[in-house]
């Protein structure tokens, strides 16, 4: 058996840190043994993102997901963000569920607003769908912009193939 509690901070390159590229604090704690690895907490901060598995999580050496789902909640801070031209907060969550020995699935859901990306104001913005290897499928896709106009897609982009399916 195996009881592990780390932390880390990645920092970046002299060079690297003047393009904008942040630090990165990281700490997690998991136990395990010959069978597998159960992930109990796990915490990624930098100054534009913090993101925090909610509940503990197992899976076999071999990346087999066990028996719950895996929820990784996420909030973005855009305006942090290097070289980029946006303002606003964004926060959603990534959910992995296992499939019963096939690869797992993974759900997401992200929303923000107000937001302003580059001279364009936003109400909102909504993201959600999953990806079941090969298929990332967007399920909804919603911006609604602070003049009265929305922008809507949905479909799906199918990575073997590198093709988009059923797009609108």
């Amino acid at each position: 058996r195996f009881d592990l509690q780390a932390t880390g901070v990645a920092q970046p390159s002299d060079a690297s840190a003047q393009t904008g590229l942040p630090t990165v604090n990281v700490a997690l704690s998991a136990d395990g043994d010959p069978s597998g690895v159960r992930l109990n907490t796990l915490s990624i901060q930098s100054p534009w993102l913090h993101a925090e598995l909610t509940n503990n999580v197992g899976f076999t050496w071999t990346g087999e997901l066990l028996a719950q789902p895996a929820q990784l909640r996420v909030t973005v801070d855009l305006a942090k963000l290097p070289g980029a031209t946006l303002a606003g907060k964004a926060e959603g969550f990534v959910q992995i569920e296992p499939q019963g020995g096939r690869t797992p699935r993974a759900q997401f859901r992200f929303s923000a607003g107000p937001l302003r990306i580059g001279s364009m104001d936003a109400k909102s913005i909504l993201v959600r769908g999953n990806f079941a290897a090969p298929i990332l499928k967007l399920d909804e896709m919603r911006a609604d912009f602070t003049d009265g106009s929305s922008l809507l897609a949905e479909g799906s982009f199918d990575s073997a193939t590198q093709g988009i399916v059923g797009g609108r």
